[in-house]
């Protein structure tokens, strides 16, 4: 059948989209409405059309749609959603629809454009007779098809804004361990990480040993089959009786303390009995009910809210949180709404299909691999439903106190009904970002994947790591540790496009005491984690001072970079391996870079120190390690690293072998100096990463393309990339497109002190301008 538009729809259309422009306050059409003035990036914008009687427009006949705008700009939500077809409501006497905001939409006002169309036959202006040239024949075979025409009726239009939630906010650095354990802490003998003792009060020693702000336990376990477990009290009733005891200790030992909830999943064996609705998950042709709560399901949500209201009126509880807040691999149960107000086009017949058969169409289209629409509309549903179960959650319990929660770092949560713009606005403060249970391929996808999607200030990220030998593919080289606190720091600067995470989290202590280590002490897990820690609070500038380990002949020094002065150093040796010939010194008189050598280079095992300056906060400290040999010295660049996810220095080179070769070589340079270094092809260049690394070094070997051209002009015209890029030249003439004051290094320089004084005075990476203030940026004194 084909489609004709007459001109006078072509000229509404075209004198509509003049009359876009940007929306400065909410305006409701007196037909054409939605359902709020203001919208939170989780809702979902129900649309109703009810036209004057006098317009005679007749629902058989004529086709309702909606396109929506921002400023002037077309705008696309999930699975290519660009336009959606409103539905007559007999009994409402109006058309009805519903649109789901894209992911992470630009904040602001919108326009929704209403048009109404109806199809008419198209008539021969001759014989005035129907037309049925250049037609299509009916799947008979036999019949031709009348031609028809499409003519626009009328435009409308409504206008509404997306806004966020400000968060309540958390200091810059802000880091935590984790206690998961389902008995009574305060009844355990933890040993200490510095002494022998074993008293239960020890948990506050593994905290300060990882210069950690907070303490967040685990309280809220339902464990069927658990002795005491019953629709009465789901709860595991050891965790609340430690809460108040560990609470009270985690405060007189300066420590902060949150308890967090085991929301939506149930542990133990999967007995059923407990009267919740479970949730309806598939696997091949199978319906069944899971392990987890449905999150529509009221009993579930009563009992999640008391929970809560324990922790919100607990005196020394700072932080309340929630783990397993999403939906798990279920949530079918929810295919009706799912396809109707997702506006899903589904197969014949589907009015009169059972239950299950709706259920198994929809799993089949989530597990293909490709992102379809209906995958890609089903992962928003699935974070819709998380955010609408936060907000409940908080009403219902009326906390005051800020609000965390755990999400799964795959596909920035996605993949597992989680968003952390939607998270932010249902009223979560801090979005603790698991990035483990994944390879290093995986992380180097996540790193990719996050920093793509989030600009820096759309939520607070708090990315944790998990002691565990098997989730990191048990390494041993790089040994274990030393690949989690890679893997880890990647995220400080490669979760946001520029910006930079808020904390850290370390998880946890019984993992560590107990858990599946390998062949690495709880002593190297802890150093791993406080390395990470300090790690962070470097790149956010809160100490006076930088330092990394580096090598040289057969010393291993102390690279420092002061940026405030500091009187007292004192260096602490946390290994039998680590050499050591002086403890303290005095850097009131040194240069603001300084080298302090510490002995000869151990032939193996782990060097690490713990550098304070005279302050009695335990934030106050720098944690260093290194193991022996070095795994990156000779081959600098980690396999499965993103560039975007930040570093020292990045390393461009064009893609035949001399120039990468070169990028190696100087990349081997600068390992030894202790610097993390990265590298990509001189196109992938783009702007922010001005925001990633400290450094830019562009290798040349060759003539420069079209597009290495392009894309160097492009890096070179944006304010400031100059001052933090130089260039490798292989005495090559200067064809390079760069502006004066570059610094230029032949290959034969690179061996000089010139160029290993320029690596030791590399300076700190810059904050995208901007982001500052949402990161609340303080140096301590």
């Amino acid at each position: 059948m084909h489609k004709y538009l007459s001109m006078a729809s072509l000229l509404a259309i075209s004198l509509l989209a003049l009359n876009l422009g940007t929306v400065s306050s909410p305006y409701q059409s007196p037909y054409f409405s939605v359902n709020k003035a203001e919208y939170f990036r989780y809702e979902m914008v129900f649309l109703n059309y009810k036209p004057d009687y006098s317009q005679n427009i007749n629902p058989d006949s004529s086709a309702v749609s909606v396109k929506f705008f921002f400023a002037d700009t077309a705008i696309t939500s999930p699975g290519d959603c660009r336009e959606i077809t409103l539905r007559y409501d007999q009994n409402q006497r109006s058309w009805r629809g519903t649109w789901p905001l894209p992911w992470n939409p630009p904040l602001g006002g919108y326009k929704a454009v209403l048009s109404v169309s109806t199809k008419q036959s198209k008539v021969d202006s001759t014989t005035l007779l129907q037309t049925y040239a250049n037609t299509e024949k009916n799947s008979d075979s036999t019949t031709l098809l009348p031609s028809y025409v499409t003519t626009l009726l009328l435009s409308d239009s409504t206008t509404f804004l997306v806004k966020s939630r400000t968060p309540k906010s958390i200091p810059a650095g802000f880091c935590v361990m984790t206690i998961e354990s389902s008995r009574d802490v305060s009844r355990t003998a933890l040993r200490s990480p510095y002494n022998a003792t074993r008293k239960w009060q020890n948990f506050g020693d593994w905290a300060k040993f990882l210069g950690a702000d907070a303490v967040w336990f685990s309280l809220g376990w339902t464990i069927e089959g658990h002795p005491g477990i019953n629709d009465q009290n789901p709860w595991v009733k050891d965790n609340f009786k430690a809460l108040p005891r560990l609470a009270e200790e985690a405060h007189k030992q300066g420590l902060q303390f949150g308890g967090y909830v085991g929301s939506y999943l149930l542990w133990g064996p999967p007995l059923k009995k407990l009267k919740y609705e479970y949730s309806i998950e598939t696997s091949q042709d199978a319906v069944f009910r899971n392990h987890h709560v449905n999150l529509d399901d009221a009993k579930r949500r009563d009992d999640i809210v008391k929970a809560l209201k324990i922790l919100e009126q607990e005196p020394n509880v700072d932080f309340i949180g929630l783990d397993y807040i999403r939906p798990g691999a279920g949530g079918y149960e929810t295919v009706n709404q799912f396809v109707e107000l997702m506006n899903i086009q589904t197969p014949k017949g589907w009015n009169k299909w059972p239950p299950n058969q709706r259920i198994l169409w929809v799993a089949r289209q989530v597990r293909l691999r490709d992102l379809n629409p209906v995958h890609a509309r089903w992962q928003w549903w699935q974070a819709h439903r998380t955010a609408l179960a936060v907000v409940k959650l908080m009403e219902g319990s009326g906390v005051t106190k800020p609000v965390w929660g755990f999400t799964l770092g795959w596909d920035k949560g996605h993949e597992h009904g989680q968003d952390p713009c939607m998270m932010n606005d249902a009223g979560l403060d801090i979005d603790a970002v698991m990035m483990y249970e994944s390879t290093a391929k995986y992380c180097w996808q996540m790193t990719s994947d996050w920093s793509n999607y989030l600009k820096g200030d759309e939520a607070q990220l708090l990315v944790g790591q998990e002691v565990d030998w098997p989730l990191l593919q048990n390494s041993v080289n790089p040994p274990a540790p030393e690949e989690m606190y890679w893997r880890w720091t990647d995220a400080i600067k490669g979760y946001t496009d520029g910006g930079r995470i808020k904390g850290m989290f370390w998880h946890d202590m019984f993992r560590d005491l107990r858990g599946r280590k390998g062949p690495y002490s709880s002593r190297e897990w802890l150093i791993a984690g406080a390395a990470g820690f300090s790690k962070l609070r470097q790149e956010l500038g809160l100490h006076p001072l930088t330092a990394r380990l580096m090598t040289s002949d057969n010393s291993l020094s102390l690279s420092l970079k002061l940026l405030s002065p500091v009187n007292n150093l004192n260096i602490e040796a946390l290994t039998p391996n680590s050499p050591l010939r002086q403890k303290n010194f005095d850097l009131a008189s040194s240069l603001p870079d300084t080298v302090i050598r510490l002995g000869n280079i151990p032939k193996s095992g782990l060097a690490a120190y713990r550098l304070t300056w005279g302050s009695s906060d335990r934030r106050n400290q720098i944690v260093v390690f290194s193991y022996f040999p070095q795994t990156y010295l000779n081959q600098p660049f980690r396999q499965w690293q993103a560039f975007r996810s930040g570093g020292d220095i990045l390393f461009a080179h064009q893609s035949e072998s001399k120039s990468y070769k070169l990028a190696l070589k100087a990349g081997q340079l600068a390992r030894a100096k202790g610097l993390a270094v990265n590298h990509t092809s001189i196109d992938s260049l783009f702007p922010n990463l001005a925001y990633k690394y400290s450094r830019i070094i562009i290798t040349l070997t060759d003539s420069l393309t079209g597009s290495q051209q392009q894309a160097l002009q492009k890096w070179f015209a944006t304010t400031g990339n100059v001052q933090n890029t130089s260039l490798i030249n292989s005495g090559l003439s200067k064809t390079l497109p760069s502006p004066a004051g570059l610094t230029e290094w032949e290959t034969g320089s690179l061996a000089s002190l010139g160029f290993a004084r320029f690596l030791q005075a590399t300076p700190s990476t810059p904050i995208k301008p901007g982001l500052k203030s949402f990161i609340r940026l303080a140096i301590q004194q």
